[in-house]
Parts: C-alpha cells; sequence; structure tokens
C-alpha cells in the first residue's frame, strides 16, 4: 500500500524530480488515471515529504477506482504538518467513509472541456467544435451533469460531409452519465439546440456510449497509442445512430515534441447516408504544443463504404488534414 511508505512525521527524503510529476499531471489531464495512480505511488515512495502532490495522487487513486489504496493515503494525509493538506484529506476522508456514500466519492475534477478545428483540403471547409462538460454529483453509478456542444463551420451544406460536422449550432443540455469502468461511458441527455449561421433552434436529446482510452503518452519518449468510439442515436439528426472508431499511433522523433503519427477511422450509420459510412487511414505529423494542446498534419486517403445509399462515382478520396486539439479537465 502507498501509505506504507508516507509516515505522519513527515520528511523530505529525495531530490524534486519535476519531470516525474509533469508525466503524473500531464496523465490526469488525459484521463489515464490509472497510470498516473501507478506514477504517483512510485513517487510519493521515494518523496514522502511532498504532501501536496500526495493529496494529488489520493486522488487520482480515486479516479482509477483504487478505493482502498486512496482511504489509506488520505488517512496519512490527514495528520500532515500543512494545515492545508491535513484539512483537505479530513473532508474527504470524512465523505468517503461515511455510510452509503459512493465508490469515488471525489476525482478531483468536476469535467472537461474540449476543442477542435479541422480544416478539410477535400472540402476545402473549416469545422470548429467545442464540447464542455460539466459534473454535478459526486462519482457514482448514475452522475447527473450540464453540457454544451458546439459546431461550426465555414462552408455550411458542402456535399459528403460527415453529419456530425456538417453542422451549425449551440445545444445546451442536461443529463446522467453511468461510468463503464474507467475509459467508456454511457450517457442520456437533452435540452435545446440554437442555430447559428441561419440554422433552425428546436429542442433536442442524444444518448448512446464512448470510449477513450490512451496507452502511453505523447509527451514522453515511449510511444503512445490512442483507442476512441461512440455509439450515439441524435434526434437532431432525424433519429440517426451514428458510430465512430479510430486508433492512432505516434513515436517519438529526434526533436520532441515533433511525433510521426498514422492511424485509421471507421464510421457507420442507420440511416446509411453515404457521407456517414466511410473507412480512411491517415500518416503525417504530431506536434505537441503543450500537455493540453497538440495539432496535427496528415495526409489521408479513405473511400465511402458499399452500405451507404446513393454513393457518390468516385467513392475513394484523398487530401490532407491540418487538425489541432484541445483539452483539459475542470477542477
Amino acid at each position: 500500500m502507498i501509505a506504507a511508505h508516507v509516515p505522519a512525521a513527515i520528511v523530505a527524503t529525495a531530490a524534486e524530480d519535476y519531470a516525474a510529476k509533469q508525466k503524473f499531471y500531464d496523465d490526469v489531464r488525459a484521463g489515464n488515471y490509472a497510470q498516473a495512480a501507478d506514477e504517483g505511488a512510485a513517487y510519493v515512495a521515494a518523496h514522502p515529504g511532498d504532501v501536496r502532490f500526495a493529496l494529488d495522487v489520493a486522488y487520482a487513486q480515486i479516479s482509477a477506482g483504487r478505493r482502498a489504496q486512496a482511504i489509506e493515503l488520505l488517512r496519512t494525509l490527514a495528520h500532515a504538518a500543512d494545515p492545508d493538506v491535513a484539512h483537505k484529506a479530513q473532508a474527504q476522508l470524512a465523505v468517503m467513509e461515511q455510510p452509503g456514500s459512493p465508490p469515488g466519492a471525489y476525482t478531483g475534477t468536476h469535467g472537461y472541456a474540449y476543442a477542435y478545428s479541422d480544416y478539410e483540403s477535400r472540402f476545402a471547409d473549416l469545422f470548429n467544435g467545442a464540447l464542455v462538460r460539466y459534473d454535478l454529483g459526486p462519482p457514482a453509478w448514475a452522475i447527473p451533469y450540464v453540457a454544451l456542444h458546439l459546431t461550426y463551420d465555414t462552408r455550411s451544406g458542402v456535399p459528403g460531409v460527415a453529419q456530425v460536422y456538417n453542422d451549425n449550432a449551440a445545444a445546451t443540455d442536461a443529463g446522467l452519465r453511468f461510468p463503464l469502468g474507467v475509459y467508456g461511458y454511457g450517457f442520456a441527455e437533452g435540452g435545446y439546440s440554437f442555430g447559428l449561421r441561419g440554422q433552425e433552434s428546436f429542442p433536442e436529446d442524444r444518448f448512446g456510449f464512448a470510449y477513450s482510452r490512451d496507452f502511453g503518452n505523447s509527451g514522453t519518449p515511449q510511444p503512445h497509442a490512442l483507442l476512441d468510439g461512440s455509439l450515439v442515436e441524435y434526434s437532431r439528426f432525424q433519429g440517426n445512430i451514428i458510430a465512430y472508431a479510430q486508433a492512432s499511433y505516434d513515436v517519438s522523433a529526434a526533436q520532441p515534441p515533433l511525433r510521426p503519427i498514422f492511424g485509421g477511422s471507421l464510421a457507420f450509420d442507420a440511416h446509411r447516408l453515404y457521407y456517414n459510412n466511410y473507412a480512411e487511414a491517415y500518416a503525417g505529423w504530431l506536434v505537441r504544443a503543450s500537455p493540453v494542446w497538440n495539432v496535427r498534419a496528415v495526409a489521408l486517403t479513405g473511400t465511402y463504404l458499399n452500405r451507404g445509399f446513393d454513393l457518390p462515382e468516385n467513392r475513394s478520396y484523398r487530401g490532407f488534414r491540418i487538425l489541432g486539439v484541445m483539452g483539459v479537465n475542470i477542477p
């Protein structure tokens, strides 16, 4: 257990390792809580005097579902010489140890903000989008939340664009999220969509499943892989169910933060609209501008799938993509 290495009498034992701490926080921001908990445990074992960092490790353990480890560490931190750390640890314990408390009484974060800007050469269009989600309750089997979904493109209505991108709206929703392990969740939400660029406004709902997992971290010299996907029903698209999956792999180049990347994606829908049914592969470069911001410049090739209706005469396509992505946790 981690707490066995953290004495109540706090004594510094080793020089501070800034790179290791940054790696921990990068993984927390990326949602890699299990990996962050492992890294944090090793750091706390070597640096028992860093109680403020140890408190963040306890939060990561909670997020990773390691309740027993977190409680043991928090019990030690509750007696730390730093009064702020001691108070926060005591308050956290009071919630987690009360009868009937949920498995993860507090994750250290309350939500997530994500934004992208995507230029696609084959459409000569810039697609922009954002998601802000804020949880209204602690981790449990069902978590209430509010969300803002924003989509905006510069050439609305271009033929061949996937439905989720060829949209201009700001939707404010409320819903419930149902965690499925560490990396996935189900959700159901509804609210009102405000049309942009002359689009109509109307009530909307959406529900489905989403999954995202990182293997490694693009901020290190080691390789990094990403798997993500979703299956969602959208009332705004006449009840269409749209599924999407992506896998990518990047490695360190001689001059970080530049990293070669390659990957592929697959999409399909229930209405069999050709532009929602495609497979593509890409390769190029990833630039990790910061722990929360990266840019991809890739060449791509793809094809619309046979299952789609009204296929264009030329199903195959090629082009390049410049994609900027930002993602941060909301404390």
